[in-house]
């Protein structure tokens, strides 16, 4: 779980021609929950970051950023690893 104040990175690429360029912004930590595993972030609205990687400063994963209403709004990798990992699990 980040830290408030925490500096983030969003990671995304934008398809531009023809080509895939790299998109990055910052975000930070604005709240947090330790009791769920959820945060906050403050960013700038960019229709590009749909989809982006959330990364920490050690580059670990925390998530993917998901915008509602033009306002942040992170699913998490636990959440992403649990429901796949559900998923997997029934079609064995």
């Amino acid at each position: 779980l980040p830290v408030l104040g925490q500096k983030l990175l969003a990671l995304a690429k934008t398809l531009s021609f023809g080509k895939n360029m790299p998109l990055v912004a910052e975000a930070m930590v604005a709240q947090t929950d330790s009791s769920n595993g959820r945060f906050k972030i403050n960013i700038f609205y960019d229709q590009f970051l749909y989809g982006a990687a959330l990364m920490d400063n050690e580059g670990n994963v925390l998530g993917l950023l998901d915008f509602q209403n033009q306002k942040p709004a992170v699913i998490s990798s636990k959440l992403l690893v649990d429901n796949l990992s559900l998923v997997l699990a029934k079609n064995k």
